[in-house]
């Protein structure tokens, strides 16, 4: 369990955090509650992070600006009481990079198949899903092409 990739969670909302820890463990995730953003920062230097959720509003679009800055090659998830009027701060959400917004309450079962398909793993998952196609196209036999995409996969995590 110790070594399964990590989603922190940043949110006081106990419903989202239940579905994501129950549905997460189950597609080889571990979700941590962070109570700070240092806790958070901790996680985000000292183990493999596959995506990051965090609250609307523990951050505002300017801290998950920075976050996305710092942390490019992991997605981060925005939970929080969006409304239709909320057109703005969504907006702005949208241009500070966040991966994808979810609603409190409706998005909390739908959150656990986004973060899981989304997050590092599976965008890696989803690149190499079809390596014996491209390993065929480039004339390659399968020990090669098993070498060549295990080498990109190490480069693409780096």
């Amino acid at each position: 369990m110790r070594d399964l990739p990590v989603v922190p969670l940043l949110h006081a909302g106990a419903a989202l955090r239940n579905a994501l820890r129950r549905g997460c463990r189950a597609r080889g995730l571990r979700v941590i509650a962070c109570r700070s953003r240092e806790h958070a920062a901790r996680l985000l230097a000292t183990v493999l992070v596959d995506a990051v959720v965090v609250g609307a509003r523990r951050t505002g679009p300017d801290a998950a600006r920075e976050l996305v800055r710092q942390y490019p090659g992991i997605p981060l998830f925005v939970a929080g009481p969006f409304r239709p009027d909320d057109g703005p701060t969504l907006l702005s959400y949208r241009r500070a990079g966040v991966c994808d917004l979810l609603v409190d309450g409706v998005d909390d079962h739908a959150a656990v198949e986004l973060v899981a398909g989304r997050g590092a793993r599976g965008v890696r998952r989803a690149a190499l899903a079809d390596w014996v196609r491209v390993a065929g196209a480039y004339g390659l036999g399968i020990p090669a092409a098993l070498w060549f995409f295990e080498r990109a996969a190490i480069a693409f995590a780096s």
